[in-house]
């Protein structure tokens, strides 16, 4: 039976229910697929079941050499793989793992923990055995799991590859939207003539600069990565295009007029969340972020601010500030 045949199968008892707990997983997926990637399953130095980490242990050691682990697998319940990465990290911390592996049986998750960032950012795949293609997962499972290539220490660069192959397109994706933010913001030449002549070539007529200028500030700008706040509900009170600070880095004095227009009327804010808004909405309308330790920069505007009120705006030791109301409201 290929590879491929046994994940057809495997397919067909996952859609019958036929795993019911984390033995079946396993006995029945796990194994079998070390088998079919020519692991010898009955070698207890080459693949070590509840591998000992400093009394805890790990489901599954792979090793190469023998008793020495080259990849863990965590194995779950079907249904059951979220909040397991904890463990599996600290255990491959501890031993200095090179490949983590968490599976409920239908899905396969690989990661690189030597990365950087949360579990989430060093997932290099996801692999579906009841969505996926068959063949595709064949191919995913050969390149990260096949015992001939660990054997020559390949899955080790191939992993390790993978994950920065992903590192760069997040990084470009992140990258691209802020480029063509700036390039508005700075009227580029380069993107300036592209578009006159663009224009010349569709309706025979030639764009003033400024015309150009104006269609630019008023397209709506990519949106750069931001992460919902919350409990704070802010509209954008002030459109981009007519924002005075444009340009200019983010100060506590810039900071001040933002504070008092996105909260003055919020009552009790976590300074956090102040300071996430602020920042963003100071980028979104074409300034630029801080020079200065954003902290400190913030505890500066909050306490310019205070000294504008007579309400007592902090909340020593509990993370929790009042904002200063507007006198002019």
């Amino acid at each position: 039976m290929t590879l491929v045949e046994d994940i057809d199968d495997i397919r067909n008892n996952l859609e019958k229910n036929a795993y019911k707990d984390e033995a079946a997983v396993t006995n029945s997926i796990v194994n079998r697929l070390l088998h079919a990637l020519k692991w010898p399953t009955f070698n207890p130095k080459i693949i070590i079941h509840e591998y000992s980490v400093e009394n805890r242990r790990v489901d599954l050691a792979l090793c190469h050499p023998p008793e020495n682990p080259i990849i863990f697998i965590e194995v779950k319940q079907v249904g059951n793989i979220q909040g397991a990465e904890k463990q599996l990290f600290e255990y491959a911390f501890i031993e200095g793992v090179p490949i983590v592996v968490l599976t409920d049986g239908q899905k396969w998750r690989f990661f690189h923990p030597a990365g950087t960032g949360n579990y989430k950012d060093r997932l290099v795949h996801e692999l579906d055995l009841i969505s996926g293609k068959s063949d595709e997962i064949s191919e995913r499972l050969n390149r990260y799991l096949n015992y001939e290539n660990v054997k020559t220490e390949e899955v080790v660069q191939v992993i390790a590859e993978d994950y920065q192959n992903i590192v760069y397109e997040r990084l470009i994706q992140k990258g691209l939207p802020k480029a063509w933010n700036l390039l508005i913001r700075e009227h580029d030449e380069f993107l300036l003539e592209i578009i006159v002549e663009k224009t010349i070539e569709i309706c025979g007529k030639r764009p003033t600069p400024e015309h150009v200028i104006t269609f630019l500030q008023n397209l709506s700008q990519l949106p750069v990565e931001q992460k919902p706040t919350p409990n704070v509900d802010v509209v954008d009170k002030q459109p981009r295009h007519t924002y005075e600070y444009a340009g200019e880095h983010l100060t506590g004095k810039l900071a001040r007029p933002l504070i008092i227009e996105l909260f003055g009327d919020k009552g009790k804010i976590k300074k956090q969340d102040i300071i996430k808004v602020v920042t963003q909405t100071h980028r979104d309308r074409g300034g630029l972020d801080a020079n200065a330790a954003i902290d400190q920069l913030f505890n500066s505007a909050l306490q310019g601010l205070e000294k504008q009120s007579s309400a007592k705006n902090i909340e020593k030791g509990s993370g929790i500030w009042e904002v200063y109301k507007d006198p002019k409201k």
